[in-house]
């Protein structure tokens, strides 16, 4: 028997216990692990059998070996690929709705012609339907200039290095809004100044950050000893009237011209930034120099925990 033909028996043995009668098949499964310690393959196997069945009782037997610690030890990546791709994801766009654009409200006004475009996009009636909001785009800009916020101005007075590559605080708010409720739990395995439990804790929800560098986890601390105030909308003005941002087209600033001729792309492939001589300014076509950086080695991490026992 060759090796895939083995690898498809396991998987068929695995979802047998499924077919007749899932219930039963369940107990079974439930009645053999109470009873036996099962081979790292075939647990893998099980898990992700787990996660290919639609049954409600499979489901939470895979979270329940997810969350068991030797186990999850065992088929880590097997119990994280199979939650993953459960079919009933939870989430709400309706929590992150945009205001509808000026056109869009002339459409909705004036109505449209429902046809087949040029464009070969197919434009129904249905698209004339006022939901009062929008989903958001893909794209989301944030502003990121925080620069006197209370979280620096305490790192800077217990003289504590502040994090370099902090996010703002709208955008963890957008997916946790969208994707969790009161009083579940949040995870961040990679706290930085941990942003993401600040904005977990003011929302409400149970949170996790863990982070390798303590001297970031210091300043952190600041987050909660002096919590921020929830950011305002954007005001009005005459140059930002309607809390929207502008995001250039990304050929704004192309030429039309050769590229050879004006933007040369240097012998050695852009690796090192170009020397710049006296009173120059650095191009368009300047590359970032690698950043050649040793890591810093740290070999046991630090957590941060609110609202759930400590890990």
């Amino acid at each position: 028997m060759q090796e895939p033909d083995r690898y498809l028996l396991r998987r068929v043995l695995a979802l047998c216990p499924f077919i007749d009668d899932p219930a039963a098949g369940i107990v079974k499964i439930r009645d053999v692990l109470s009873r036996r310690k099962l081979m790292r393959y075939k647990l893998c196997e099980l898990a992700t059998a787990l996660g290919g069945s639609r049954l409600d009782a499979a489901v939470d037997l895979l979270y329940e070996l997810a969350s068991d610690a030797q186990t999850s030890e065992r088929c880590k990546d097997n119990c994280i690929n199979a939650i993953a791709a459960l079919d009933t994801p939870r989430a709400s766009n309706r929590r992150v709705l945009q205001p509808y654009s000026d056109s869009m409200k002339t459409l909705l006004d004036k109505g449209y012609k429902t046809a087949l475009r040029p464009s070969g996009h197919d434009i129904s009636d249905k698209f004339a339907v006022d939901n009062s909001a929008s989903i958001p785009p893909n794209l989301i800009v944030i502003p990121n200039t925080e620069s006197n916020s209370s979280y620096m101005r305490y790192c800077k007075e217990k003289d504590i290095k502040a994090h370099p590559a902090r996010f703002p605080a709208a955008l963890p708010e957008y997916f946790i809004r969208m994707l969790t409720d009161p009083d579940e739990v949040v995870l961040d395995p990679f706290g930085g100044s941990c942003i993401t439990g600040e904005v977990a804790e003011r929302l409400g929800r149970k949170w996790i950050c863990a982070e390798l560098v303590e001297n970031y986890l210091e300043g952190a601390r600041g987050r909660f000893e002096r919590p921020s105030s929830p950011p305002m909308p954007a005001r009005q003005s005459k140059k930002n009237d309607d809390g929207y941002y502008r995001v250039p087209h990304p050929g704004l600033l192309w030429n039309g011209g050769d590229e050879r001729e004006s933007a040369p792309i240097p012998e050695d492939g852009g690796q090192l930034r170009p020397a710049k001589t006296k009173g120059s300014h650095c191009s368009l076509s300047c590359a970032l120099e690698a950043d050649h950086a040793t890591p810093h080695a740290v070999t046991v991490p630090h957590s941060f925990e609110r609202g759930g026992s400590t890990i």
